[in-house]
């Protein structure tokens, strides 16, 4: 089920956020990431954002705040059964547009947005990182 998150499920994001990004940002310490933890869980009560619950458990989540793509996360046990499709549909359907930024060498996620119509805007490099980022961006055909 889709639902529209609540503060109780603060927890679960976060761990699928944390853990999602060491998995497929293997090229980027971990330390990064802990060291952004704060920021991201200050923002995501304060976005948009929507959970995939299956019996029970947050099993995924999309957060966008004014357009821009702050994440989508499924956990590793479901990846490639199409849930991040259903919750990108699911913001497609409240945005007319979205801008997401994703790392060059996550191949994966570059593809998923390209099939999914995002168009590659521009390319810069993170300094924090020092990582190759494209930022795309969707709009709405309607």
């Amino acid at each position: 089920m889709i639902r529209k998150w609540k503060e109780k499920d603060l927890d679960a994001v976060m761990e699928l956020w944390l853990i999602g990004n060491t998995e497929v940002h293997s090229f980027i310490p971990q330390k990064y990431w802990q060291q952004n933890f704060n920021e991201i869980q200050r923002v995501v009560p304060i976005s948009t954002t929507y959970v995939y619950e299956h019996r029970g458990e947050v099993k995924g989540f999309i957060s966008v705040m004014e357009g821009y793509l702050l994440a989508i996360f499924v956990a590793a046990d479901i990846r490639k059964c199409g849930m991040g499709l259903v919750l990108l549909d699911c913001m497609k359907q409240r945005e007319k547009s979205l801008t997401v930024t994703v790392y060059e060498k996550n191949v994966e996620a570059v593809r998923f947005f390209i099939r999914q119509k995002f168009k590659v805007e521009s390319e810069l490099t993170e300094d924090s990182t020092g990582e190759r980022q494209l930022m795309m961006t969707w709009e709405c055909d309607s």
